[in-house]
């Protein structure tokens, strides 16, 4: 089956998203194939390779994260700090020809306290990725303004089965305007099937 094109606009600017939240630790639950997970919050695979200010991430399986998708499985980011958070950037799962391994959908839950959880988006919907190295249009997850020292995605569904993964997740500080709630119209999600 040949490979689709992706179009994109001439003139595309990066996202005014804020300062990013260093992000210490990432992990699964229940445990699993672990190996590659800190490549979700290193920037591994993630440069501007034509110099237009959009960060692509690369096609190479070793910057990327890939496991088993079991049914109650929970992808876990460990903040430096309690923060606040206006928004969430995933660059997919972009291996080529390998892309239905990427999330599909997927709830945003925070803890400010690492004990007491709050869904924040229930079933985001995450685009498939382009399987190519100028991947440079991540899904931007727009949150209303929470404090979090801890955020997982969790009733993680992928685009095919039996495996899961992404390439790199990003935080955002809230800051001004951003801290507002954000109204479900304006909510940036990717692209649904």
């Amino acid at each position: 089956m040949p490979r689709a094109l992706t179009l994109k606009p001439k003139g595309r600017k990066p996202l005014e998203l804020g300062e990013k939240v260093r992000v210490e630790e990432v992990r699964l639950s229940p445990p699993g194939d672990a190996a590659g997970l800190a490549a979700l919050i290193n920037g591994s695979g993630l440069r501007d390779t034509d110099k237009d200010g959009l960060l692509e991430h690369d096609a190479a399986l070793t910057n990327m994260w890939c496991g088993a998708c079991p049914p109650d499985l929970k992808i876990e980011f460990e903040l430096a700090e309690a923060a606040p958070l206006a928004a969430i950037e995933v660059w997919n799962f972009n291996a080529e020809w390998q892309t239905t391994n990427g999330v599909r959908k997927a709830d945003v839950a925070v803890s400010a306290d690492g004990a007491n959880w709050r869904t924040v988006l229930a079933g985001a919907e995450f685009a498939e990725a382009e399987g190519r190295a100028d991947y440079d249009d991540p899904i931007v997850l727009k949150l209303p303004a929470v404090m979090a020292r801890k955020v997982r995605f969790e009733n993680i569904q992928p685009w095919g089965s039996g495996k899961v993964g992404l390439s790199e997740v990003v935080f955002h500080r809230a800051a001004g305007s951003q801290a507002g709630p954000v109204r479900k119209d304006e909510r940036r999600a990717g692209g649904a099937p």
